[in-house]
Order: C-alpha cells, then structure tokens, then sequence
C-alpha cells in the first residue's frame, strides 16, 4: 500500500496524468509537503514537471506552485512528521523506500501557471537522486560496465596529463578516476547537489586544487566561451547523461570546438536509438511497443527507464550533428550483447558468466554493425581545424 484511503486517516488528492492520487502529507505554516513511496512515482513526476500541484482536499480546491525539497535538513524533518502523524507502522508500510519529497506553498497559483519549466524539472529531479545515485551506479553490474568502459575509451583517448572538460559530472564516478589520473578537470552539471558531492569527494581524496565545478547545463556551454576560456581545454567528455537530456544538441558541437585547443579530443557517451538486445527482449516476450520505444524523440519519463525525458541518437545521426566541427575516429556498442541495466531478470540468470560474457561483449563491442546496436555508444571525436571548413 503506497498511499492512505479514505478510512486510514488525514489524506488530500493530487492531480496527476492518471486522474485524482490519495496521498498523506503533513502541514505547515509556510507549505504542504507531499513525499513519494519510492522514486517511481509517476504523481510525483508529473507535479515536478508542471510546477504546480493541483490538489483537492474535502470541499477546497486550488492549485499551487510545488517544488522539490533537496534540502537535507529540511527532508529528514519532514519525514519524521509524516511518521509522527501517521504512526510508525502506517509510515513503514506507506513509505518503505521514502522517495521524493514535494513541497507545496501555501500561495495560490492561476490554472494558466501549469506548465513548468523543463531544465527546473531536469534539476530537481537530478537535485533529488544526487544522495542515493552512487548505490545506483555501482549496486547494477551493467551501470558499472559503462564507467569501466568509458574511462577505458578515455584513457586511451586522454594519454598525457590534460585539462580536461567533463559535461554532466554526477557525482563524479568518472571526474575522480581522471583527477587521480593527474588530470585537471573542470566539471559542470545542471544539478548543484551533484557538484557539490563531486567537489566533496575531490576533496577528501586530497584532489580539490585539480576541479573547478560550474553549473550549467550544456546547451550553455557557450558561456565559458564568452568568458574567454576560448582554447583553454586539451579535451572533453560527457558520457551517458548531459547530452541525451536536452532537447536540441544545436550549437553545442560548435561550443565545444571553440573550447577545445587545436589538437582536442571529444569522448562522448550516447543513449542508442538501437539497442539490439532490447529490441530482441522485449520482442520475445511479445511487448513490441517497448521494443520500439527509442525510435520516438523524447522517449517520455516512465518509458525511458530513467527518471527524466530521454532523446536517443544513432551513430550516424549523432556524427552528423557534430560535424564539421568534429571527425568521429572510434565507435564502441555497450553493451550489445549483455542486456541493458534495467533488464534485471536477465542480468540475474546471467551472473554466474557474468566475466566471461563481459569479454565477449567488448569483442563485438567495437565491431560492425554491433558498435551501433549497444544499450549505449561511445564515440572518440577528433576537433576538426579551421582549414577544414569550421569558421
């Protein structure tokens, strides 16, 4: 049971893409707050991404503006009045996992306010998994082949000690393995909570002189150039996230390229439009909408697997948009012969080969046509010089 009816007690109703949701909440002066059973709440999603919260309780109803709480102060006392409302047992039983946590201010919005804003959604959301995204990574043995395959690709791509430009950091499973490689990065991230986590772990590893941390998201890339960091970098990379979120790569590519020195270097981590074992899974198993899910742009929240909207990338089509300005040298699926992270039933009957399979994967990884039909793909990308066209 995720929410309380009618019968358990003090409940209100929330609108979201389903119709009318019961939830409990706790009441303060300045705001209502709302917390979600788990983070795959679809009410939850739906309020973050319209701004508002359509809420009914008894005869009143009224909309009101809502916002995420990632404060971590301001969360734990929450939770511990919806368990002193509620009851302990209540509590446990609502919330075994306790998700995202809504504040709802007292203040009335207009019905023409919905809507929101879909970076401020992106935020919060990413705001929102940056205390538990470690234990996302490293609690799904898929998630972990893509870091170890990435800074492998970046390893062979960034040699020397380099300054080094990562778009979309996280929490940084990538940004400290390459601090301690000697090199020095600059970070940037739409979520201000994962920077903070980046520079808390550079820190604590000694690291800290070597980051510099900026938020942004990367369709404002251009703004370091406009802070004359024109050149300043030897190399980029942004891998399995930052890219894939915005909903147009347009004047990125160029950004980039104004960034980099003339021998600079692009590792770029992209979410397939064609995934073969997916495709093959989900056709096996007769669910033929979900094996065609990533040919539609954006494949929605609920449908993505991940937390946010997601627009997938062939190879070509992702090579095309970041030429001229870039030359694609190196493509390599992951996985493509091991299931997507998400496929957890496949993953479990597979553990006992899991090293075996793992090998035999990176054999074809790089190999055509199975380096475009990886769950992801990774591209190394050459900086074209200005002879080449780029003005």
């Amino acid at each position: 049971m995720h929410a309380p009816t009618q019968a358990s007690g003090d409940f209100l109703e929330v609108r979201s893409s389903t119709g009318w949701v019961p939830l409990s909440f706790i009441e303060r002066p300045e705001a209502i707050y709302l917390l979600a059973s788990g983070n795959d709440a679809r009410w939850c999603t739906f309020v973050l991404r319209n701004g508002v919260a359509d809420i009914r309780k008894g005869d009143a109803h009224g909309i009101f503006k809502a916002v995420l709480e990632t404060d971590k102060v301001s969360r734990e006392a929450a939770i511990e009045g919806f368990r002193t409302k509620y009851g302990k047992a209540d509590f446990e039983k609502w919330f075994p996992s306790p998700g995202r946590l809504i504040r709802v201010d007292s203040r009335q919005e207009s019905p023409a306010s919905a809507g929101g804003n879909y970076y401020k959604w992106l935020e919060s959301e990413f705001d929102s998994v940056s205390w538990d995204y470690d234990r996302h990574i490293t609690g799904n043995s898929i998630n972990m082949l893509l870091r170890e395959r990435s800074l492998w690709l970046m390893r062979q791509t960034f040699r020397k000690k380099s300054r080094l430009l990562e778009i979309g950091c996280g929490s940084g499973m990538e940004t400290i393995p390459m601090l301690r490689d000697g090199h020095e990065i600059t970070a940037v991230d739409i979520s201000s909570s994962m920077l903070e986590i980046v520079k808390q772990k550079a820190k604590s590893e000694g690291l800290g002189e070597k980051l510099s941390t900026v938020k942004l998201r990367a369709s404002e890339l251009r703004s370091l150039s406009e802070d004359n960091r024109t050149g300043l970098f030897d190399g980029c990379y942004s891998t399995y996230g930052a890219l894939n979120c915005e909903q147009s790569l347009d004047g990125i590519p160029e950004a980039i390229h104004s960034l980099l020195n003339d021998e600079g270097m692009l590792v770029a981590g992209v979410f397939n439009k064609y995934c073969m074992s997916e495709s093959l899974a989900y056709s096996l198993s007769f669910r033929p909408a979900r094996a065609l899910r990533r040919l539609r742009n954006p494949i929605m929240e609920g449908n993505s697997r991940f937390c946010v909207d997601v627009f997938s990338y062939s190879v070509p089509g992702f090579s095309r948009i970041f030429s001229p300005y870039f030359r694609t040298e190196r493509v390599i699926g992951v996985p493509v012969i091991l299931p997507p992270s998400d496929m957890d039933g496949y993953m479990t009957k597979l553990s006992r080969r899991f090293d075996i399979l793992k090998m035999v994967d990176f054999k074809f990884s790089t190999r055509w046509p199975f380096h475009s039909l990886g769950d992801h793909f990774l591209l190394s990308m050459r900086r074209e010089s200005m002879s080449h066209g780029v003005q």
